[in-house]
């Protein structure tokens, strides 16, 4: 099955088939599932910092599922020690789950490490052409990603939206010409990439708080 885990911080994870999830014992959040959601939980105690705080390095760590080959028989070694709970069932049992956290740590970071290199392309695309028009399609065939992967990884690594950051940028063109005072509102609209200038004032306004012609005139005093 599939299920979306919503954390208290506002973070969202998606669960598929065969994903490997880590979670911090300190971790508040909510289950939502449409339909039957089967997983294989193991609940158990890391060593901690001298704060009292589990030795994490975030909330959570999610491997997909084409990452986790060989995941699903350590799991079921362990479930199958602490079941027949022979002599020192204990020690294997925690033995057998910091190798599979250690392999989980060593792919999770593998596996963000190349998605954000993957990335890069797009990211470069958007800092060069912001002004212009392109889709989210065509950043994640820049990257050779499929959409929904394009888009995960890019949330994962860069915390906005591909098209939140192309507005930022060109948020940032259109003060620099409303600063200089050379072109109208309507050139500046066009140069940065706005459908017109109506769109352009309702957007600057929304983000700024102030409309561009209030913004360049507090700029000239």
């Amino acid at each position: 099955g599939e299920a979306k885990y919503i954390f208290s911080t506002g973070e969202r994870v998606t669960l598929r088939p065969g994903d490997v999830f880590f979670i911090s014992p300190k971790s508040a959040y909510a289950i939502l599932c449409d339909g039957e959601f089967l997983h294989d939980t193991i609940n158990f105690l890391l060593y901690e910092t001298e704060d009292n705080t589990p030795h994490l390095p975030s909330p959570y760590l999610h491997l997909v599922g084409e990452n986790t080959s060989g995941f699903g028989q350590m799991f079921g070694r362990i479930v199958s020690l602490w079941q027949k709970k022979e002599f020192a069932f204990e020690m294997l049992c925690m033995s057998h789950l910091y190798e599979l956290l250690a392999l989980l740590y060593r792919d999770y970071s593998g596996s963000v490490e190349n998605a954000y290199h993957r990335l890069l392309p797009a990211r470069s695309y958007i800092d060069a052409h912001f002004a212009e028009d392109f889709t989210l399609y065509d950043l994640a065939c820049l990257c050779r990603m499929s959409l929904t992967n394009f888009r995960r990884e890019w949330k994962r690594h860069f915390s906005d939206t591909p098209m939140q950051y192309r507005d930022r940028k060109r948020l940032a063109l259109a003060k620099e010409y409303l600063h200089g005072g050379y072109y109208s509102i309507g050139e500046i609209a066009t140069r940065c990439g706005f459908e017109d200038a109506s769109y352009f004032i309702r957007f600057f306004k929304k983000n700024v708080g102030t409309p561009p012609k209030e913004f360049q005139r507090r700029q000239m005093e």
